[in-house]
């Protein structure tokens, strides 16, 4: 039953709470008042990335699924949408890709580092696939803010025997034929209003 003795115990407490957190949060610099801490800055769902290499601009659509329940490793899938899989004409006869397959790991409060590997393919009319050459890109991700990253990221780019027991990765101590450091940004995809007729 409530009495006044109760009601009064209780806002002394509740004002103690409030005066003892809110210095705390001033001074840590943290206002958490519109922040859902269990998924700000989760990298789970659906980004754009933006990368420019010297070509020119490439957007890449990924997806990040948590390995486990705390944040700390991901699977990374991304689809080359802009890519120019000849390499400026180093390999013309390049015509297909596959998807990018990788791990993403935490390792801070806002950044990760992540690696991905994918094949560049010339499509045979009916023959088996000819590898080209392999990508494994690898990046620095730090987040902006829970809906923007900014990234270091390096394309590194390897011959089919420089991976002599097919194993799907560069041998160890191989050097890439080609590198490249494009700059690199991510928006998280967003729910957009409807088109109007």
């Amino acid at each position: 039953m409530f009495t006044k003795r109760n009601v009064v115990f209780v806002a002394i407490i509740a004002c103690a709470l409030l005066v003892l957190t809110t210095p705390w949060n001033a001074i840590a610099g943290h206002d958490d008042s519109n922040v859902d801490i269990n998924t700000a800055w989760s990298l789970d769902g659906a980004w754009m990335m933006r990368s420019v290499p010297d070509w020119g601009p490439v957007l890449e659509p990924v997806i990040f699924i948590a390995q486990d329940n705390v944040g700390q490793r991901y699977t990374m899938l991304m689809e080359d949408a802009e890519c120019d899989f000849t390499l400026g004409g180093m390999f013309p006869t390049a015509t297909d890709h596959s998807h990018l397959v990788g791990v993403c790991v935490r390792t801070g409060p806002y950044t990760f580092e992540t690696t991905v590997v994918a094949f560049v393919v010339e499509r045979g009319a009916g023959a088996p696939d000819k590898t080209l050459y392999q990508r494994v890109v690898t990046h620095t991700l730090r987040f902006v803010d829970a809906n923007n990253i900014v990234a270091s990221s390096s394309w590194a780019h390897y011959s089919p025997d420089q991976d002599a027991d097919h194993g799907g990765f560069p041998d160890p101590g191989q050097a890439p034929f080609f590198c490249g450091h494009p700059e690199t940004t991510m928006k998280r995809v967003v729910l957009v209003p409807p088109c109007e007729e």
